[in-house]
Order: structure tokens, then sequence, then C-alpha cells
């Protein structure tokens, strides 16, 4: 296992408990508004990460114990796109918020073994401002912290059976029929 495991458990988690999110994985840094612009979102959108872990961190056994802290930045629909007014808009969004904060609070260990704590420190920040309303996206960030502890990854086992690499190609998608193949022949193998 380690922190990326923890990261997509947590994204599926949030997937199944948040079935109102049309996106839910985890981001591999900073996540701002530019790159909401470069980014195709379905919303709403929840993206997790571990900005970092504090300075607490040891090696107990074969595992690194440490506190990771975490960050869900929840991206949702500030504009109604039907009937509701922007005040009722403006309900919606705080119940989610607030239902999202639930399930963080209430998470455990994502299912997954590493995570050896219960998210404690649990809060959360509207990252409002005149360019997210002009883009008509509600930015919430919910953080908190929970206890790990990290297996080191075992060095993959090498392939030894693997001689025989066979691949065939379909150049034109709506034609099923296959265009080409390639047999390669690793060292020791046999065509």
């Amino acid at each position: 296992m380690s922190l990326d495991a923890i990261l997509d458990d947590m994204a599926s988690y949030l997937a199944t408990k948040l079935p109102e999110l049309k996106t839910s994985q985890m981001m591999g840094g900073k996540l701002n508004l530019e790159e909401t612009g470069r980014r195709s979102i379905a919303l709403p959108a929840a993206y997790v990460a571990c900005p970092g872990t504090r300075d607490d961190g040891k090696m107990v056994g074969d595992k690194f114990r440490t506190t990771g802290q975490f960050v869900l930045v929840l991206l949702v629909r500030s504009s109604p796109e039907g009937q509701p007014t922007p005040q009722d808009r403006a309900h919606a969004i705080a119940r989610f918020v607030s239902k999202t904060l639930a399930v963080v609070a209430a998470a455990k260990n994502w299912g997954n073994a590493e995570v050896e704590s219960s998210p404690n420190k649990v809060g959360s920040k509207n990252h409002y401002d005149a360019k997210t309303d002009e883009r008509g996206i509600a930015m919430w960030a919910i953080t908190w912290e929970q206890q790990l502890a990290l297996t080191a990854i075992p060095e993959p086992v090498p392939l030894d059976d693997f001689l025989l690499l066979h691949a065939d190609y379909q150049i034109t998608p709506s034609n099923p029929e296959i265009d080409a193949e390639d047999d390669v022949v690793l060292e020791g193998g046999q065509p």
C-alpha cells in the first residue's frame, strides 16, 4: 500500500457516500481556478490530496508512522441551472458542504488498513472570490488529519515468464478487422 492508494480509497469512498458527485478523484497538486479552466470538470466534483505530513514521522518496524494532512476540494456550480433562485442555490450548496463534512468526519479509515485513525481536526473554508463567481463555481476546501502507518513498497518481481509479446493493431476503429500483427520475441523466448 502507499499514499496514492489511500487517496484513491478516499475518492472511491466519497463517490459511494455522495452519489451527487460527478467527479471524485485524487489530485496531484494544487487545484486552483486556472486548473479548473484547463480541465473539463463535471460538477459537482471532489478532489482529494495529501499536501503534507506533520513532522512527527518515524519508522516503527517496517512501517512509517506519521500524521497525514489531507484536503478535499469541493467544486459546485454557484449559479442555478434551472428553477431555483440564487438564494435557494446558496442554501443547496451549504447543505451539500455540510453533508460532505459529515461524510469526511465519519469516514474512519476510508477502507484502507494503513489509515489508523478517524479523521480529526476536520474544518472547511469557502474559497469564494470574484473570479470563481464569474465562472459560476463555488469552491470549498475541507481539511483534516489522520494517523498513517505506511508500509514500504516491495521492489517489483521480474516477470521471467514474459518471453513473447503478441500485439494486434486495428488502424481504423470503425473497421473490426485486424490491420497488422506483431510478435516480439524477448531474450530466451520462442516464436
